[in-house]
């Protein structure tokens, strides 16, 4: 691991362990820095800001998930990794939910899902372009399921990831769901 990663990794740990006693609305860069004994300087060239770095803790730690897509493509599979991951980690995703600034999580697990439909696109189509009406359906179905999502870390996570999982599959539109899900991960 490199310097630069365990850094990283010393400002996710010390997130994750003020957002145990603190609202993540009134975590600060400063409470970070103090509370993992690294300048506000040495945070600043890592991250933006708190969103920047709560985005990146979700980023590394859900990117094996999604990496696995490439291999499987079974959206439903991928999905419900995430839903686990979420309930493992429930606290954290619970706090940084609650916010909707300009930088919040949700915007940018809306930024990150909308781009990982339209890499799975492109990847599974012969086609380079997205026509409107796709684009559209992406657009939608990413919503969604980002605020399906959103709604279920918010409401205490009670339904099980396999059932959220399968609610979601279910609802995708056909349109999408053809580049999502292969014919033999559908059966």
């Amino acid at each position: 691991m490199s310097v630069s990663d365990t850094i990283k990794n010393q400002f996710a740990n010390t997130l994750k362990e003020l957002l145990n006693t603190t609202p993540f609305d009134k975590v600060t860069v400063i409470k970070i820095c103090e509370k993992s004994g690294i300048g506000r300087q040495t945070f600043y060239n890592h991250f933006k800001d708190k969103y920047d770095l709560a985005s990146w803790i979700y980023y590394t730690e859900t990117r094996t998930i999604f990496n696995d897509f490439q291999h499987h493509r079974d959206w439903g599979r991928v999905i419900c990794l995430i839903f686990c991951h979420f309930l493992d980690n429930k606290n954290f995703y619970q706090q940084i939910a609650k916010d909707s600034s300009q930088n919040s999580f949700s915007n940018y697990l809306v930024k990150h899902t909308r781009d990982y439909y339209i890499e799975a696109i492109q990847a599974n189509s012969t086609n380079t372009e997205i026509d409107g009406e796709l684009l559209y359906t992406v657009e939608f179905n990413t919503y969604g399921a980002v605020n399906m999502s959103l709604k279920w870390i918010n409401g205490g996570m009670i339904e099980k990831p396999e059932e959220m999982s399968r609610m979601m599959v279910k609802n995708m539109p056909q349109d999408l769901r053809k580049y999502m899900i292969s014919e033999q991960s559908d059966r």
